[in-house]
């Protein structure tokens, strides 16, 4: 799996190798470095975000480390407040997760495929529930969210955006009307088929990456999300056209 600076590599075994620029460390290095698993751990995928790790074990289970964010994308919900986020850079190490842990929320949950985008995570369980978490920015977690009000006081768009960070932080079920077999998080927009092999996308829209033909030069509702008048889909839309995939 690669990721944006840093390498994965799963053995037949079932150990995991890291190299590169690590989730962990700014300084580059080459050699193969092995990954401390919790005992009694078989993995058989892993997937590199930009600066975080997922590994599905064949239990059904998901692992994440790597540097955590504001909006959670490791998936173990938001640990730090607005005013530490401030007066934190992405490279001080405050919010690291050094060691594979396990994601709780999805307790339960018979996880069967996983993917990592550059602020957020997908995976789909056995029953072909999709799940997402991270940021959700241009809509790619296609959960139906109200966005923090612009004609809010400052205290209170801060502390509704930190309840929004907080509820994005944990896996939440996608699209529950739809079975899903893959999935696929992208930098800020997410595809997913379902089981009768049609395509959905959603997110950003502005490079026409959604498949959808949506013209980008509409301004966005929310007017935050980006400043080249993108229109993002914040739900998952199925691709007109494409059929068996």
């Amino acid at each position: 799996a690669a990721g944006g600076y840093h390498s994965l590599f799963l053995t037949e075994s079932g150990q995991i190798f890291i190299a590169g620029t690590t989730v962990l460390s700014v300084c580059a290095d080459e050699s193969l470095r092995l990954v401390r698993m919790p005992k009694h751990v078989l993995v058989v995928q892993v997937a590199c975000g930009t600066y975080h790790c997922l590994a599905l074990t064949d239990d059904g289970s998901l692992l994440s480390w790597g540097r955590d964010s504001d909006t959670g994308r490791l998936g173990h919900g938001r640990h730090f407040d607005f005013y530490e986020r401030e007066q934190a850079t992405i490279w001080d190490g405050n919010h690291q997760v050094t060691r594979p842990r396990r994601v709780t929320a999805l307790d339960g949950v018979h996880v069967q495929e996983v993917s990592a985008g550059e602020d957020h995570s997908l995976c789909i369980s056995a029953e072909g529930g999709l799940y997402s978490w991270g940021d959700p920015s241009f809509g790619r977690l296609g959960l139906p969210l109200e966005m923090p009000g612009t004609d809010m006081s400052f205290e209170d768009r801060i502390a509704a955006e930190m309840e929004w960070e907080r509820w994005c932080s944990v896996p939440r079920r996608v699209c529950e009307t739809v079975q899903f077999t893959h999935a696929s998080a992208g930098l800020q927009h997410s595809l997913a088929v379902s089981a009768q092999g049609h395509l959905y996308a959603w997110g950003a829209a502005k490079s026409g990456q959604l498949g959808n033909g949506i013209d980008a030069t509409h301004d966005d509702d929310d007017g935050d999300d980006d400043d080249e008048g993108a229109a993002p889909v914040r739900l998952p839309t199925r691709v007109e056209g494409l059929s068996g995939v």
